[in-house]
């Protein structure tokens, strides 16, 4: 049969069997007793005849005096009675006597003088009733009403049987109900894992941040990505264990319908006087150029982006609305943070493999002793894919191809480092035109360019004329110039 609670008018769903016990709602915590199964209603009294006498009134003890207004509660754990003043939302607060906490419901609105007065009908139970068959052991309520998913009272909490205490005894003189429920209890028969299992989230994101600050031993440049990640992990892991439907609800019945209107209202105000002033000044710009929205591509490029926009947002709410909004912050937490821990991780061991580019890329190579090669001997001057095979006219051949049959001191090595797409040739042409046309020789490899200049000038007074990138290094005793190209 259901019950109603007299404090907070929530519907409790009870058993036939617990009639004339004490139960617990799971909505204010307040002691309610259940009335017999069956029980009739009490008959109302007969209006006596206009003729007839008045009865005679029994005179009735007089009731300890309370403060007007005042109400009287009891505490749960000692059976102590104080008197309270109501409070427009319910509270809590310490008993006297045994300092546990007392819940002190809200004031009610007093019925008029005209209202009925009807007394609760009992309904009889379904077939097979139990109201201990939930998963999570306590009291459920009603079809229809809020579960806030921590309310449930653990098994033990509603006594049974001929031992019940009687009203306004302590339900819980028979031992702690919540003894070998609470921390003491996750040590033993897999409490860990049984946390874990209901805490998948919280324990998903704790593994992700573990891991990244594992990598940062390894790559300290995932340092970057941990600064973000664990603030942002930490705060959706607090709206995780956040009752926010509770929360919602109480923010819904204070502020109302109202507030969320004029918010609403406030939004589109704005947003309307940032569209206005964008468009002001536009008009004052003569500079800007809408001839790229003549091209269907483009135009349909921008319809695409606004109806993406559109499904990704109406996605998002459709998945608030299921999973609610701390859980679909979690989930996209985790995805774009693992995006961004992939990458950043793979171009920290991408940049580990290649190492410094000096060192790998322009270590020199040239003899001290007898000039033999520009850079050395044998496959240093092959020719490049970047360039033609066949030589300049009057280049020579063979083994001699980068001496110029001269020696060394008649020529300049040159290393030029620039990126894959640099303009080398005209950066070539820019140094011969300053030698008077003199010969040279080129070899490109990815990001490295050698020059091979035949001439007799300075290396410091070439390099003083070098105006398209920056000199790293001239050596007149090697007779090598080394230039970062811009």
């Amino acid at each position: 049969m259901n019950i109603k609670c007299g404090t907070c008018s929530q519907v409790l769903s009870v058993s036939a069997g617990m009639s004339g016990k004490q139960v617990k709602c799971p909505k204010c915590m307040s002691v309610l007793v259940v009335p017999a199964f069956g029980q009739p209603a009490s008959p109302p009294q007969a209006s006596p005849s206009p003729g007839s006498p008045a009865p005679a009134r029994t005179p009735q003890s007089p009731k300890p005096a309370t403060p007007a207004g005042n109400l009287i509660v009891s505490c749960s754990q000692c059976a102590s009675k104080m008197s309270v003043k109501p409070l427009d939302r319910p509270a809590i607060a310490k008993c006297p006597k045994c300092q546990s906490n007392v819940t002190i419901p809200a004031a009610k609105p007093q019925p008029g003088p005209n209202a009925p007065v009807f007394a609760p009908v009992p309904s009889p139970p379904p077939a097979g009733f139990d109201p201990f068959s939930s998963p999570t052991p306590g009291l459920a309520p009603a079809t229809g009403a809020m579960d806030f998913d921590a309310l449930n009272l653990p098994t033990g909490a509603i006594p049974g049987g001929a031992t019940s205490p009687a009203m306004g005894a302590n339900p819980y003189a028979g031992g702690n109900p919540y003894a070998g429920t609470g921390k003491a209890a996750k040590g033993s028969g897999g409490g860990f894992m049984r946390w874990v299992a209901s805490h998948l989230w919280v324990t998903a994101i704790t593994v992700f941040n573990v891991a990244i600050l594992i990598s940062c031993i390894f790559y300290p440049l995932i340092l970057v990505v941990a600064a973000v990640s664990i603030p942002v992990g930490l705060v959706i892991i607090g709206l995780l264990f956040i009752p926010r439907q509770h929360l919602v609800q109480k923010f819904w019945d204070k502020v109302g319908a109202q507030a969320a209107g004029a918010g609403a209202g406030t939004i589109v105000l704005v947003c309307m006087g940032v569209a206005f002033k964008l468009m002001s000044r536009l008009s004052r710009n003569d500079k800007l150029d809408f001839s790229g929205f003549t091209n269907p591509a483009n135009v349909g490029a921008l319809i695409g982006s606004l109806v993406g926009f559109a499904v990704m947002f109406s996605l998002a709410l459709w998945l608030w609305k299921i999973f609610g909004i701390a859980r679909l912050s979690a989930g996209g937490y985790l995805a774009f943070g693992s995006l961004l821990f992939s990458s950043v991780l793979y171009g920290a061991i991408k940049n580990e493999n290649l190492g410094d580019p000096f060192d790998r890329s322009h270590r020199p190579g040239f003899p001290s002793s007898e000039y033999s090669g520009a850079f050395g001997p044998g496959p240093e001057m092959a020719p490049s894919r970047n360039r033609p095979s066949a030589r300049p006219p009057g280049f020579p051949s063979g083994a001699e191809a980068s001496t110029f049959n001269v020696a060394s001191d008649q020529v300049i090595r040159m290393t030029l480092l620039h990126r894959v797409d640099a303009d080398i040739e005209s950066v070539r042409d820019q140094l011969i035109k300053q030698l008077d046309d003199a010969d040279y020789q080129m070899v490109r490899r990815g990001t490295s360019t050698n020059l091979i200049l035949k001439t007799t000038m300075d290396p410091k007074a070439l390099a003083e004329k070098i105006d398209f990138g920056k000199v790293l290094a001239v050596s007149e005793r090697l007779r090598t110039i080394h230039v970062r190209v811009d």
